[in-house]
């Protein structure tokens, strides 16, 4: 299964609907770059992952279509001597390289069983459907498609159909076995979601499982490898080059630090969350047949707690949170030498994870304070009424397992000085003290 989420990437020169090759031969050797089996890669079948559908169809063909649409096999007249029961189990990727959920399709056998790489008498067609999760790191066109044979081989199909308007890859097959997407080269880092200044680690890997000639239609998967220095023409950040220095933007968007053998960096995190979240990291490549194509990855940087009140924004508020009995008390106070601006509040039925919303007269409470140090409640009487305006605000606890342990939430809605609105938000996590 793949590891990271996807956004999209940028290939020049390709077509939304193309045939790619599958070369790119990017490797040098190193000890990073263990040969694989010559015969492809062994990996046990994939645990099933959802419940298995299935269509009975006659030799005039017929389709089966899982109800999410994600696959569809096109089984035309022909390919099947009498009526067969044709199952699609969705299960785990053990592809090398594979990304997105795979697929088995079988037929159960007269006993019961399912057989294992069952034959079509004629080709069939297979279109699975990706999503951008399944390429993050890398690019639509990077994909293939393999089946598991009999052996536990992954097998590479170089004759595949991108169409990307409709986000599908379609491939001939004449066997019904697991069938998987899986990548020909990807960027990846070991954390997807970084504090602010905290480090991570990135690295491009290839799949080399290919081969020049043109012929060869199958080519079996081996361990991903990690691409040469040499095929690497730079990083970026948020599509701007970056320098190996701390430069100007360092403290808004981090820093790379590259490795100069291997397409390897370390990324730093910028000390405050970016103004543009997630931060985009590419690595531009020259890979055969391709050419320049960047592939990219999305990191997110998020501080623990966050405070924003009217528009000033702390990255990095203090936290303070304590219960008494029933109730939970919280204060995010900016780290200024000001302690502007805060919010506080106040549940006094608190029942661990929960949405909890402050109603005109209570029980629960809250207020909050601008940089001026101007106060604001959580709704007003309009004037010359008895009608209450509420902020609508509410507190969310997505993490607590009881005492002693960390709670993590969030703080959002409507502040009012008088009739004067303020918008606020938090994020908060913290251990709470106990008060007897």
């Amino acid at each position: 299964m793949k590891r990271f989420h996807l956004l999209p990437l940028l290939l020049t020169g390709l077509l939304a609907c193309s045939e790619p090759n599958t070369n790119i031969a990017p490797i040098d050797p190193s000890p990073d770059n263990p040969s694989g089996s010559a015969g492809g890669l062994q990996t046990e079948v994939g645990a099933p992952t959802g419940a298995a559908i299935s269509q009975t169809i006659g030799p005039d063909g017929g389709t089966l279509t899982t109800s999410d649409g994600k696959l569809k096999l096109t089984i035309p007249a022909g390919a099947l001597a009498s009526s067969t029961t044709i199952s699609a189990q969705p299960v785990e990727n053990k592809a090398p390289g594979g990304t997105g959920t795979a697929y088995a399709l079988s037929v159960a056998a007269a006993q019961g069983r399912l057989s294992a790489e069952v034959p079509l008498l004629t080709e069939a067609q297979l279109t699975l459907t990706y999503t951008a999760d399944d390429v993050d790191g890398s690019v639509p066109e990077a994909l293939g498609v393999a089946y598991q044979d009999k052996n536990g081989v992954w097998q590479g199909q170089r004759k595949v159909k991108l169409d990307q308007t409709h986000k599908t890859v379609t491939v001939s097959i004449d066997r019904l076995a697991p069938y998987a997407f899986y990548e020909q080269f990807e960027l990846r880092t070991d954390k997807r979601v970084l504090a602010p200044g905290e480090q991570t680690q990135l690295t491009v890997y290839y799949q080399e499982g290919a081969t020049d000639n043109p012929a060869v239609d199958l080519v079996p998967l081996t361990p991903v490898k990690v691409v040469s220095a040499s095929r690497l023409v730079r990083w970026t950040i948020n599509g701007v080059t970056d320098g190996t220095v701390k430069g100007d933007n360092y403290g808004n968007v981090g820093q790379i630090t590259e490795d100069r053998t291997l397409a390897k960096a370390s990324y730093d995190a910028p000390i405050r969350e970016p103004d543009t979240n997630p931060v985009m990291i590419g690595a531009e490549l020259d890979v055969q047949p391709f050419g320049r194509v960047t592939v990219v990855q999305s990191i997110r940087v998020e501080s623990a707690a966050r405070l924003s009140v009217g528009g000033a924004i702390d990255n990095n508020p203090n936290v303070a949170l304590s219960i008494m009995g029933n109730k939970l008390m919280g204060t995010l106070v900016s780290a200024s030498p000001t302690g502007l601006p805060f919010v506080s509040f106040i549940i006094d039925d608190f029942r661990g994870k929960g949405t909890y919303n402050f109603p005109k007269d209570g029980p629960n409470h809250t207020i909050a304070a601008g940089t001026s140090g101007e106060g604001y409640a959580h709704g007003y009487y309009k004037p010359y009424s008895t009608e209450w305006v509420s902020g609508n605000i509410m507190v969310t606890i997505t993490e607590y397992s009881g005492a002693g342990k960390p709670i993590r939430g969030t703080l959002a809605g409507t502040y009012y000085k008088e009739i004067t609105p303020i918008s606020v938000s938090a994020r908060f996590q913290g251990v709470p003290s106990v008060i007897p």
